[in-house]
């Protein structure tokens, strides 16, 4: 693991869009599930509430499993493995939240549900592998100036 004093502005590139990416999954997955109806609506202060500290824990899980470290010039099959990783813990970080700390006996509800569950794992792992691609954007180390001939 990389320690932070040695992280690049490319790996906070990388951490930004994991965050933006676990938040777009969610109230894609939100907003699919409740059909943009009343049920989101209704829902939607509480998963407002809960957002910054699961984006929170998403980028410390993301470190965690050298998601937002790890060197990527294109996508390797470790790479794809560490993004199913990272979207299975945040999933099941998801259903922990949903089945014990905000069950049925508490709100009279499930608060997601086992769709929005479901939903947020495949558009975690599609909005994580888009990246990929543009990643050989930003160099790995800065590119030194051309020598005069």
């Amino acid at each position: 693991m990389t320690r932070f004093s040695h992280l690049t502005l490319r790996n906070f590139l990388i951490a930004t869009h994991d965050v933006i990416a676990t938040a777009a999954a969610l109230f894609v997955a939100f907003y699919l599930r409740f059909e943009g109806g009343e049920g989101f609506f209704v829902r939607l202060p509480l998963l407002l509430r809960m957002l910054p500290y699961f984006l929170v824990f998403s980028v410390a899980v993301s470190y965690l499993f050298n998601l937002t470290t790890a060197k990527w010039r294109f996508i390797s099959l470790p790479d794809a493995v560490n993004i199913l990783r990272v979207a299975t813990a945040l999933t099941a970080a998801l259903l922990v939240l949903d089945y014990v700390l905000v069950a049925p006996n508490v709100r009279g509800a499930f608060f997601l549900g086992k769709v929005t569950i479901v939903l947020y794992w495949f558009l975690e792992v599609s909005l994580s592998e888009r990246l990929a691609p543009c990643l050989p954007l930003f160099p790995l180390h800065p590119r030194a100036p051309p020598r005069p001939r």
